[in-house]
């Protein structure tokens, strides 16, 4: 089995004023795309997008991985952040999350709410080096965007 980097600096690059995370990237030039067996990795970053910690908290079988919420939270908090988001690896090439992806990304905003976290992103990877973005897909809504919205509403 291949050591993976565990933790990681990241690229980013200017669009005007905002600066902006080039993540599918940075997962495959760490190599989570290609792992064999499906990995979960933690992504924590402050408000100027710079990154502070890339870290694998599980690691499960071909098919599946088994992920504690705790561990999440405490990689975020350890990192000294409150944004994150969060990665894993479909080894099959199939981009599109399962019902467990869902209701884990379900899981993971509510923790975070409660805690007063930014949860951003759930990305899924795969070998072909597609990913697969909950946030680009609309299935979540960082809650940056969602009070911004909620405003715009009123």
């Amino acid at each position: 089995m291949t050591d993976v980097a565990r933790f990681a600096t990241i690229e980013l690059h200017v669009t005007g004023d905002q600066k902006e995370l080039r993540l599918p990237k940075l997962l495959n030039d760490l190599g989570l795309s290609a792992q064999t067996q499906e990995c979960f990795w933690v992504l924590a970053y402050d408000a100027a997008l710079n990154v502070r910690t890339v870290i694998e908290i599980a690691r499960g079988t071909y098919s599946r991985v088994k992920v504690h919420l705790p561990a999440i939270y405490t990689a975020v908090l350890m990192a000294g952040t409150d944004r994150f988001m969060v990665a894993h690896n479909h080894p099959t090439g199939e981009t599109k999350p399962t019902q467990k992806d869902i209701d884990l990304t379900v899981a993971i905003m509510q923790g975070a709410n409660t805690l007063g976290l930014f949860f951003e992103d759930h990305l899924i990877v795969t070998p072909g080096k597609g990913f697969y973005s909950f946030r680009q897909a609309g299935l979540l809504f960082p809650a940056d965007y969602a009070a911004e919205q909620e405003a715009a509403v009123r």
